[in-house]
């Protein structure tokens, strides 16, 4: 009854110091909508992603709340995997605080558990076998359960598409 005056509070405060709170608030609609949440995805992801690209604070806690979020959020993102892990891929992968990089990359090895990643396969591989190469040990694990999460989904085809490079 009261869900689009909610939803309205949170655009209208979503740029405002209390942003933690609304990504909290927005994990909380998520766990009590469930699968009904998922239509109202499309006007946050782009705000959820605006501060994955923006949030520059030393210890990058807007970042860290939204990784939090799309993990509550989980299967209801299914539809969302070609928009949200480039922009996660790209905080792996970045010059960005390690415990950060290494959130983003257990964030995307748990939704890889939760969404179908099949299409996109390769474009998570990759970066994390670069991730793996940059010989940045303490993001050695979070990249390794990402693949393993790819690898389960793709079965057999991981052992012939992706085995051998992951090898080396």
């Amino acid at each position: 009854e009261y869900l689009d005056d909610i939803l309205s509070l949170i655009r209208e405060y979503w740029d405002s110091p209390l942003i933690l709170q609304i990504i909290t608030l927005v994990e909380e609609l998520s766990f009590a909508l469930g699968y009904e949440f998922k239509k109202h995805l499309p006007s946050l992801i782009p705000q959820m992603l605006l501060l994955l690209q923006t949030d520059k604070s030393d210890h990058r806690k807007t970042t860290r709340a939204v990784l939090h979020a799309l993990e509550v959020i989980g299967t209801n993102l299914d539809g969302s995997v070609h928009i949200l892990f480039p922009a996660i891929i790209r905080l792996c992968e970045g010059t960005g605080p390690i415990p950060v990089r290494n959130q983003a990359l257990f964030t995307m090895a748990r939704l890889c558990k939760r969404v179908n990643v099949t299409d996109y396969a390769s474009r998570i591989i990759h970066p994390l076998i670069r991730v793996l190469d940059s010989g940045k040990s303490d993001l050695h694990e979070g990249a390794i359960q990402a693949l393993h999460a790819v690898a389960s989904q793709l079965g057999p085809d991981y052992l012939a598409l992706f085995h051998p490079m992951v090898q080396k």
